[in-house]
């Protein structure tokens, strides 16, 4: 007897429509500014492209040590190139599965697979997310200050700016101070995961800083770093698999609009950037592959009613 079929969910409808309105809207752009594209796009040297690309994966790197400090602090002896392993998979997954199993997800089924159990993956995973977040929540008023005006980001302007997009700044704030109750035994490691994640943020951001000057264009660091706290947060919404289309236009519009630079460069960089990000993950397919069956049998245990 044939298994009954399951409805999408809402949610993956939402996604999937999102992406797809997403990337419509920015092929639309691609087409309306192909000239000023081609033109940038031209003018990119490839010493800017592949200094921009070192610094992301040195950016990776950092996120692994990140994640590496909390598991050894939750006391699993793991050794750091299976950390390293498992955090390329987990980015391998989240850019090229866009399903139920999730980077996070893959991440899980290796530290189960190596026999450190489902609490600790889980533990160290929830909280590598959140002090992630925590370091572009802490820049996020910087960059609500320079949308909005230095003296206007409380009262009026909070109503202006999304308040969704407030609502989940403040929920990661709190739920990681819930979260760091339970590592005040062992404070070490979610300290080291913070200075980590500061590493990984200063190369992200200067590798931005690369591709605008290869666009010849000119933005100061920190409003880089905060204007990028506001797309990451954007990109946050679950309206798009992934961020795939969302990211780029809040890129396009955040970054034209109070960054200063040229719409087509601000696209471009965001397409770049994508490209990037994406082929920077590509070490984890040599991983990927061995974690998937237990990455989608914890999917389907996460979903049965």
């Amino acid at each position: 007897m044939p298994e009954p079929r399951t409805k999408p969910s809402f949610s993956l409808i939402l996604r999937v429509g999102g992406t797809l309105l997403a990337l419509g809207l920015m092929g639309w752009l691609l087409v309306r500014q192909q000239a000023d594209i081609r033109q940038a796009v031209s003018e990119m040297d490839a010493a800017h492209f592949w200094g921009a690309f070192g610094l992301i994966m040195l950016s990776r790197l950092f996120v692994t040590l990140r994640w590496h400090v909390l598991v050894r602090g939750a006391g699993a002896e793991i050794p750091f190139l299976h950390t390293l392993r498992l955090t390329f998979a987990g980015l391998f997954a989240a850019n090229f599965l866009p399903t139920t199993v999730g980077g996070d997800l893959v991440r899980l089924a290796g530290i189960i697979s190596a026999g450190y159990g489902a609490a600790v993956g889980t533990a160290t995973l929830v909280m590598d997310r959140l002090v992630g977040m925590a370091g572009m929540a802490l820049l996020a008023p910087f960059g609500a200050a320079h949308v909005f005006g230095w003296g206007a980001v409380s009262a009026s302007a909070a109503l202006s700016f999304p308040q969704r997009l407030v609502n989940r700044v403040r929920k990661a704030l709190r739920r990681l101070l819930e979260i760091l109750k339970e590592w005040v035994k062992r404070p070490q490691a979610p300290l080291a995961s913070l200075v980590f994640t500061f590493a990984h943020m200063g190369v992200w951001f200067a590798s931005m800083a690369v591709l605008l000057d290869g666009l010849n264009e000119d933005m100061p660091y920190f409003l880089i770093a905060s204007l990028w706290s506001l797309v990451y947060f954007v990109s946050q919404i679950p309206i798009s698999i992934n961020g795939l289309g969302l990211q780029e236009l809040s890129i396009t519009y955040i970054f034209a609009t109070f960054g200063g630079i040229s719409p087509h460069s601000s696209l471009v960089m965001g397409l770049v950037f994508r490209v990037m990000v994406t082929l920077a993950s590509l070490p984890g397919a040599l991983f990927v592959g061995q974690l998937l069956p237990q990455a989608r049998a914890q999917a389907n245990s996460e979903i049965q009613p």
